[in-house]
């Protein structure tokens, strides 16, 4: 439900961990359904696991997290018909 509302998720995975799961919560390959089959209306999750980023710094690190946010915020105002000026 949460992706028709104005909601965006930022995830960064620390440590040796299996994040297999959230990469599918990413849902950058396909839609998400939840337990009743209903598709979600857009992507709002962005994962990365820190570890790739670690040798290359904290600023390589920011802009992958957020790279898929403005995508995101005009995906929900294009599906609710908002005009962004």
């Amino acid at each position: 439900e949460l992706s028709r509302h104005p909601f965006s998720m930022v995830v960064v995975g620390v440590g040796q961990e299996n994040f297999e799961e959230m990469h599918v919560l990413d849902a950058d390959d396909e839609v998400l359904t939840d337990d009743r089959g209903i598709e979600a209306a857009r992507d709002i999750v962005q994962f990365v696991e820190y570890k790739t980023f670690q040798e290359m710094g904290v600023k390589e690190l920011a802009k992958e997290v957020m790279a898929e946010v403005p995508g995101q915020v005009v995906d929900y105002m294009v599906m609710n018909k908002i005009d962004p000026s």
